[in-house]
């Protein structure tokens, strides 16, 4: 993969174990989801491979889209969830 990219012109990106989607924890979701898009170009060519026999987890683009917006959505709620919550005045 990482020989394929530099081909390209593309530098190659580095190992990583895809993070797991855990039910109990929603910013877990998010994680993998940005995970999934940013190795968008990885995942195609590996399930594009007809000799790895994996063509039956290839995603569309329109299925591509839905994990970028729910990322992006998943994103906007992680960066609210990170404020630090005030205490209001004792009235």
């Amino acid at each position: 993969m990482a020989k394929a990219s530099k081909e390209r012109g593309k530098a190659p990106l580095s190992s990583h174990m895809m993070p797991r989607d855990v039910e109990t924890r929603w910013n877990y979701t998010y994680e993998m989801l940005s995970f999934a898009h940013t190795y968008q170009s990885a995942y195609n060519e590996i399930t594009a491979n007809h000799d790895m026999k994996m063509r039956e987890y290839e995603l569309s683009k329109e299925e591509w889209k839905i994990i970028k917006d729910l990322a992006d959505v998943l994103k906007v709620s992680n960066r609210r969830r990170r404020i630090p919550i005030t205490t209001c005045p004792h009235t």
